[in-house]
């Protein structure tokens, strides 16, 4: 998924080096949690799950918005938008 529920994965320096930083991958993943992501895979609305949090996290990397921020928009949206 997206955004993988599995943090042991991220901190392993066999496969993620940094630059970037896991850390806002690692803060997303717990935000977002497994169930979320299952519930989104299972509806038929990953994809639309998908472009939220990719525009959401691209504009935390590129400093428009904190991470915090971006998590919270992209709860908000995703309950408005994708778990109706």
């Amino acid at each position: 998924l997206a955004l993988p529920a599995y943090n042991s994965l991220m901190s392993d320096t066999n496969y993620v080096t940094t630059p970037p930083s896991v850390d806002a991958f690692i803060k997303s993943a717990n935000y977002v949690g497994t169930d979320v992501q299952y519930k989104a895979l299972m509806s038929g609305g990953f994809s639309k799950l998908n472009d939220i949090v990719y525009a959401e996290l691209s504009s935390a990397f590129n400093g428009d918005q904190t991470i915090e921020d971006a998590c919270a928009n992209i709860d908000r949206i995703a309950n408005s938008d994708v778990f109706k």
